[in-house]
């Protein structure tokens, strides 16, 4: 694939992000993932909310911990 396609670019630029949001937000994650993970295991509960296709996001993810 030619580096300078469409798709190469789009490709880099996700790549990019990828390793940005690491940075900035990979222990924040991994801090929550364990949060909700010690949530779950006492027997507690976690609620999603959102409005348009947000319920929608939402309605998924909780249907994923299902």
């Amino acid at each position: 694939m030619d580096a300078g396609s469409p798709v190469s670019k789009a490709l880099h630029e996700l790549s990019t992000l990828v390793l940005e949001v690491e940075e900035r937000l990979g222990s924040k994650i991994e801090e929550t993932a364990q949060l909700a993970a010690r949530c779950l295991t006492k027997g507690g509960r976690l609620f999603f909310c959102g409005n348009g296709g947000s319920a929608a996001d939402a309605q998924h993810l909780a249907a994923e911990y299902v």
